[in-house]
């Protein structure tokens, strides 16, 4: 697994002190994305987002079809819309034999972490995906691949996954009388006719922005080496309506009580600039 020595230990925190990170950052400053969308052609939706001039890179697909509601609710996932997996593969070479393992642990779970965050913000919208209520749905299969990382990796793939499933089209639908007067329907294979996800279920998503304490100073978009000196991370999901979706402490650590307020604040005003970011690109 990776390490640092103390040295730069030393170095990192002397910086963090006076937000002068070794980059050139300040304590909040963001490094700069670039994102494609639209890079995977046999995908509904897709997005490549990097982190320039690093390694970090991520690719996410999203891929819709349609699942029978009833064969959802026998198998008890009658409210699930969202199948979510996040593959490491790319950068298990650089591992050590004895770090897969973990790694291939933390990739299963950024998938569920990601499916759940989808699937609590979207509870209750679930029929903005129906193709016929209450019988036949739009599943929403998300695939990540990480390709690098250079730190904060669960930040960039909710980035990720978001400019993906904006991308998304939706293929038209026919709906059509069958015997008996039920209804039936007929995809459109024509791209044409396709339509973007909805905006409310678009407008509720998540993403995450995590902020990292370093020398008792919280850091924002760290990288790597500061991720490894960071003695506490603080994770906060928000949608692009500014609301705050959540929050939890990612590692051994507490936040006193009085200072909360303050950092879930700067999350969401980090939250808000990510998402100027991205629609600029989508």
């Amino acid at each position: 697994m990776p390490q640092i020595g103390e040295g730069e230990r030393i170095f990192l925190e002397a910086g963090a002190r006076q937000s002068a990170r070794a980059d050139g950052r300040g304590a909040l400053d963001l490094r700069h994305l670039v994102l494609r969308k639209g890079v995977v052609d046999f995908a509904n939706g897709s997005a490549l987002l990097e982190r320039a001039f690093t390694s970090a890179q991520v690719l996410a697909c999203v891929k819709l079809e349609v699942v029978d509601l009833e064969d959802s609710r026998n198998a008890g996932n009658e409210d699930v819309h969202f199948d979510v997996s996040v593959d490491c593969t790319a950068i298990e070479a650089r591992e050590e034999d004895a770090s897969l393992r973990k790694l291939r642990d933390y990739a299963r779970y950024l998938g569920e972490m990601l499916e759940e965050q989808l699937q609590e913000m979207v509870s209750g919208q679930g029929h903005l995906l129906e193709v016929i209520p209450g019988k036949f749905s739009w599943m929403v299969n998300l695939d990540v691949v990480v390709l690098g990382t250079d730190g904060n990796l669960p930040d960039l793939i909710s980035l990720a996954a978001y400019a993906a499933l904006c991308d998304a089209r939706m293929p038209s639908i026919e709906i059509m009388d069958s015997e008996g007067g039920t209804k039936d329907f007929q995809v459109d294979s024509d791209p044409q006719g396709a339509k973007p996800l909805p905006r409310q279920l678009l407008d509720s998503v998540p993403i995450r922005v995590s902020l990292f304490r370093i020398a008792e100073t919280m850091l924002v978009d760290v990288s790597e080496d500061e991720d490894l000196c960071s003695s506490l991370a603080m994770s906060v999901l928000v949608n692009r309506r500014g609301s705050l979706c959540g929050s939890h402490i990612d590692r051994a650590g507490c936040i006193p009580l009085v200072e909360v307020g303050a950092h879930l604040a700067t999350a969401c005003q980090i939250g808000a600039e990510l998402f100027k970011l991205l629609d600029a690109n989508l």
